[in-house]
């Protein structure tokens, strides 16, 4: 049995607060590391931890975001495309400061060749990328 998590739920394991609800995560997380549902993690639901963690409300730093999204990956759940959130954290922590385009740049890289089309001049300096924009049509 498989359950998706939500960012709700592993932000308990980075933020302080409800001691109650971090143990419960904690167990969960224990159970299925012992053959218990095996706890799915889809690549929004880390865009959403990023975005929570770097939000006006935290503003943590992107050093700091990069080694909350290492330490969840360090945890014995499945995340789907693992090598491009790992990617993407890897770009995120040292290129780049925009966790989505680091995303796109992952499945670029990662997917299509390097290939990206748009428009967005601030994926030139990410490595690897090939950044090209839709031709202009004119009437």
């Amino acid at each position: 049995m498989n359950a998706v998590v939500d960012a709700s739920v592993l932000l308990r394991l980075l933020l302080p607060g409800d001691p109650a609800r971090v143990a419960a995560v904690e167990a969960c997380v224990r159970a299925s590391e012992r053959g218990g549902p095996t706890l799915v993690v889809p690549p929004t639901t880390v865009s959403e931890i990023t975005y929570v963690l770097r939000g006006p409300r935290l503003a943590l730093g992107r050093a700091e975001t990069a080694e909350a999204v290492r330490f969840l990956r360090a945890l014995p759940l499945r995340f789907l495309d693992d090598d491009v959130v790992d990617h993407a954290v890897a770009l995120y922590d040292a290129v780049h400061d925009d966790w989505d385009d680091c995303m796109a740049a992952a499945y670029s890289v990662l997917r299509a060749d390097g290939e990206l089309l748009a428009y967005d001049r601030d994926f030139d300096r990410i490595p690897g990328i090939r950044r090209f924009e839709p031709p202009l049509v004119t009437s």
